[in-house]
């Protein structure tokens, strides 16, 4: 995506030397594969820094990785969204870079998983403030297929409300206590009304 959008020189650093290497020769000319170890020296060229690996991650080590070289007017995006604000961020945030959390992955995955499913593409906006208020699953599985179902004529509005008010919201009860369970286990902070 970046050298689609006009990259000059993407470097790749990766834990495992080989797949920086593949991912090069795959890719072209314009990624340039660097050990580990020379992390910082990439960093010091860098006008953006992506951590597209697990590093950071609830449960996996931090992405150690020291900053001092790289610009400050440098972004720093991390793909993790459990937590959202991973160390990395928070480091880069502290030396003032401009930083982006993995939210923005997360919602642009999970969108053409919405749309097989359901039939209909959601506003990326609507999914940002349904992650952001941590029910992603209490309003997509409950709200959206009754509300694809009433708008597409298959209920009339008496067995809408007779059927599908009740059942969704003996839904919404139900998930209600499972998102109160598990997001907290997974370190997501959960803020239900």
């Amino acid at each position: 995506a970046l050298l689609d959008a006009g990259v000059p020189t993407v470097f790749v650093v990766n834990r495992t030397a080989s797949r920086a290497e593949e991912l090069a020769r795959t890719l072209g000319d314009q990624v340039i594969p660097v050990p580990w170890a020379l992390q910082a020296d990439a960093l010091a060229q860098a006008a953006l820094l992506v951590n597209a690996t697990t590093l950071g991650m609830k449960g996996q080590p931090e992405a150690d990785l020291d900053l001092s070289r790289l610009a400050r007017d440098a972004v720093v995006a991390d793909l993790v969204y459990t937590p959202i604000e991973t160390p990395l961020l928070r480091a880069a945030r502290a030396r003032g870079n401009t930083v982006v959390d993995g939210l923005g992955m997360l919602i642009h995955q999970a969108r053409p998983g919405f749309e097989a499913w359901f039939g209909v593409a959601p506003e990326v906006i609507f999914f940002a403030c349904l992650v952001t208020a941590g029910m992603p699953f209490l309003l997509l599985v409950g709200a959206a297929p009754n509300a694809i179902a009433y708008t597409s004529n298959q209920f009339t509005a008496k067995e809408f409300f007779l059927a599908g008010v009740p059942a969704s919201l003996i839904l919404i009860a139900v998930l209600a206590l499972f998102v109160r369970v598990i997001w907290p286990a997974m370190g997501m902070p959960v803020v239900l009304p």
